[in-house]
Formats: C-alpha cells, structure tokens, sequence
C-alpha cells in the first residue's frame, strides 16, 4: 500500500474513533430490505452499495457490487449477497488454496498459538473441539499436539482432503449437520473468521448450541461491524474502505447484535475482547494493539478495533 494509501486509511479510522466518542449516529437512508436483521430482528437500511467478490442477488447485471445493509436497531452491517454466490467464492478462494499453505500456515501461527494459550489452554484433557472454518486445520493441529481430539468443519472439499491428508486423525466434515448424532456432547467450538460468511449467523449458533454440553464453550472471532459502517460513511470515493467495506465478509457484526444472537441461542457471553495479539505485523499491528488496548480500557465504548473476539458458555 502506498503512503498515500495509508493516509487514507489511516484517517478514516480516526474519523471513526472520533464518531464513536460522540456518539454520532448513523443516518438512515436507502430502500426498506426484504427482511429483518438476522441477530436481533430490527429493521435493515441500505446505506450504499459495495464491491463484492461473491456476486451479488442481481448478479445478472454483471456491476460486481451489492447493496450494503444496516441494522436500525443493533449497528450491524450485512452486504447483501446469495449464499450460492458466498459458498463458489470459498471453494475458490485463496485461503483453501493447497499451494498456500506454508504461507497461510506462516502467517496465522503466532495469531492461532496466542488463541490456544489465552482461551483454550483450560480445556478438559482429551477435549473434542469443532474448528468451524477449519480450512487446511491450521488450529486442528496446534489442538492435537496439546491431546485435544479437533473436528474440523470446511465447504471447500479440496481443502478437506488436504487437512486429513497432512494430519491423520483430523476429521473433517462438509457442515454442522454431520455432526448431529454428536448433539450435546462435544467440548468446544471455534470459529474463527468463519461465522461472518453464513446467510444465517443465529441458524449457525443454534446449531452450535445443540452440540455442546452444558457448560461447553464456544469462542468467536469476528470483524468490528460498528467501526466498518462508520469508516464507510467517512471514507472518500475510491478508498478501500469505501468500495470494499467489509473485504470479503458478508456480515460486520457489532458487540450488541452478536451478542443478542448468541444470547438467545442458548448460551451466556463470558468475555469479550479487543486485543488481538500476534495477528499482524508491520504499521496494521500496531494499530491492532493501540485500539484494542484502548477498547479494552473504554470497555468497548471506543470500539476503534477492526475485530474483537467472544467467549461464551452453553447453558
């Protein structure tokens, strides 16, 4: 990115942190959409349309952007493409792409250690845990070396097929529903940089929640729906937040609306943290712990992190 690129970036976040210490709101614009917010059931608002890589509901009409949706009610923003079209992007993304992986491997290990030593290191001995979005089981991998039993959930089949290729005793399964006869017993679930990609996030949870044992926990790590719509509305043309506001998620969860969805799925939030460390490097890690140390501090309220993690416990 060039330093003029960062300047950009760089400002619009600030205008965010700014907004948020005041309280600015959102303005409401756009067409009614078609149905209610998934996590808490307000209405959604169209407050622009943005570049997508999945292809949009009108993907006839070839424009490459789809309309880009906010919840009235809970902060949290939707960019408003099929699942069809989510699901063909993942089966040719990047990130399940089998020449990478040294180099995806490379790049989350420290981030997937830290998540091990911080949040997982409690577990019961010989815990099953479910990694949702596994991918090639980066994680699953770093979880049976500690004894753990890691099943790992993945839409791209390619991407299966490697993981149990390299590391024998990985199962990996295509969707949740081949775990039921699994319901109520498993340990934890991870999902990582996974649930912002479903159609329906509280489908998901309830899935999720079905699964565990009581007193199982499930630990989340998502994109800062609140700080993306602001940044959007104070990027300038042609910016990367402005054209592509939630890169290649579907969903920008805020803290309230997640934690509304996972309430009422049949868990309680145990903790909810902004800091985020050994996830990047260079000029986007400082950021990284700078805002996360200061959402951390305003206890949310100057959420400036680009993603915040939660833990939650099954009733």
């Amino acid at each position: 990115m060039s330093a003029s690129g960062h300047g950009r970036w760089v400002v619009a976040l600030a205008g965010a942190v700014l907004a948020m210490a005041l309280g600015e709101p959102v303005a409401e614009s756009g067409s009614a959409p078609l149905r209610a917010c998934d996590l808490c059931g307000g209405a959604w608002e169209e407050i622009g349309r943005a570049a997508t890589p999945h292809g949009g509901r009108e993907e006839a009409s070839g424009n490459g952007k789809a309309p880009l949706l906010r919840c009235r009610r809970c902060g949290s923003l939707r960019l408003d493409v099929s699942p069809a079209a989510v699901i063909a992007y993942l089966e040719r993304s990047r990130y399940n792409d089998p020449e990478d992986i040294d180099t995806s491997r490379r790049a989350r290990s420290p981030f997937l250690a830290w998540i091990c030593d911080r949040f997982l290191a409690d577990l019961p001995p010989r815990a099953t845990v479910v990694d949702f979005g596994a991918s090639f089981g980066h994680l699953g991998e770093l979880l049976m070396a500690r004894g753990h039993s890691v099943i790992g959930v993945e839409v791209n089949q390619r991407a299966c097929r490697v993981a149990e290729e390299r590391l024998p005793g990985l199962q990996m399964v295509a969707d949740l529903g081949a775990l039921a006869p699994r319901a109520g017993t498993l340990d934890a679930i991870v999902a990582l940089d996974s649930l912002y990609y479903v159609d329906s996030p509280r489908a998901v949870l309830g899935q999720m929640a079905a699964l565990l044992r009581p007193g199982g926990r499930l630990l989340t790590r998502n994109t800062n729906g609140s700080l993306r719509a602001l940044a959007f509305r104070l990027s300038s043309r042609g910016s990367s937040f402005a054209t592509r506001p939630l890169g290649d998620a579907c969903w920008g969860f805020s803290v309230a609306g997640f934690t509304a969805a996972v309430e009422t799925s049949g868990f309680e939030v145990a903790t909810v943290a902004f800091l985020e460390v050994g996830k990047q490097g260079g000029w986007r890690g400082l950021y990284y712990r700078l805002s996360g140390i200061i959402a951390d501090l305003s206890r949310g309220r100057l959420a400036a992190a680009p993603g915040w993690l939660m833990v939650a416990v099954k009733r």
